[in-house]
């Protein structure tokens, strides 16, 4: 029986894919003992979070915490040339290798009570990695969302005042996060607003979004300057964190903040003066418009 061109190039595909789960095998093995461990442990939390497991997810996300998994893992990419070691910071590691907001990370810790103890003990490290690295974030979590009754959201502190009716070993877990949320207020401003003392901040883009909205949630100047309000960027944030926003992208446009990349920017400045003023503030706000009629006034002197 003669074989067919598709048949061959179907078997050598095969065989391809093979030879290169081979390659990355190999260099996998070739890296030091903790690279290997961390990186294990991290799929183990990811796969545990596929299956919604609460007690597996509790178990893999302690380990992982302990062992700081972030520190090190390895990418293996099928491509040699771009197999490589990669480390984050704690929140940046759940964002990018998890795939997860801790806020959806909590929930399905606490979402049902196999193990008391273990899930409790699991959103502590959770609460820990949260304060040390967005204490603010921390603050929003932790309140109800009320913004519409279709996202109507408990936050982290009536969750576990909730679980406390079932279990007391969740009145532990209310403590640590009532304690955190004290030392953020009593503490200094910049703690609030920064992100982590850390000179090594996470970089990927919701992380970096997370740390802009922070400084301007409490500096309406800035939120003026940027032709927003610090409602919206509050607005924008509370979503991103819950995961009701799903990207940097439509956050950023949530929050006011968006730029448009077309070069005609959309109104005209011909006309009786009064409708180009008309235009230009409800295009740009009063703020900025004041701004730009003082500076052609001083430009006309």
């Amino acid at each position: 029986m003669t074989t067919s061109i598709k048949e061959i190039l179907k078997a050598r595909n095969v065989i391809n894919q093979d030879l290169r789960k081979i390659s990355s095998e190999d260099w996998f093995r070739s890296q030091p003992a903790n690279i290997k461990a961390n990186t294990i442990a991290s799929q183990l939390l990811h796969q545990a979070i596929i299956a919604k497991n609460p007690n597996e997810i509790s178990d893999a996300l302690i380990k992982c915490i302990e062992q700081k998994v972030w520190e090190g893992m390895a990418y293996m990419a099928s491509v040699p040339s771009k197999r490589k070691l990669i480390s984050y910071t704690p929140i940046e590691w759940l964002r990018q290798e998890i795939c997860i907001e801790p806020d959806t990370l909590m929930r399905l810790i606490a979402g049902v009570m196999p193990d008391p103890e273990l899930t409790s003990n699991a959103s502590i490290e959770l609460i820990n990695l949260v304060a040390k690295e967005e204490p603010k974030t921390l603050v929003i979590l932790s309140n109800n969302y009320w913004h519409y009754s279709n996202n109507y959201m408990l936050g982290w502190l009536e969750i576990f005042e909730n679980l406390e009716k079932f279990d007391s070993s969740w009145l532990k877990v209310s403590l640590v996060l009532n304690e955190k949320i004290d030392s953020i207020y009593q503490g200094p401003d910049d703690a609030k607003n920064r992100s982590s003392k850390n000179n090594d901040l996470a970089s990927d883009s919701i992380s970096k979004l997370v740390r802009t909205l922070s400084q301007l949630i409490d500096d309406p100047a800035k939120c003026e300057a940027k032709g927003t309000n610090t409602f919206k960027v509050s607005n924008a944030l509370d979503r991103l964190l819950r995961g009701i926003t799903t990207s940097a992208e439509k956050a950023k446009r949530e929050a006011g903040l968006e730029k448009s990349k077309k070069t005609n920017c959309g109104y005209s400045i011909t006309g009786k003066p009064k409708n180009v003023a008309g235009r230009i503030i409800r295009r740009l706000g009063i703020g900025p418009a004041r701004r730009i009629a003082l500076a052609i006034l001083e430009e006309a002197k």
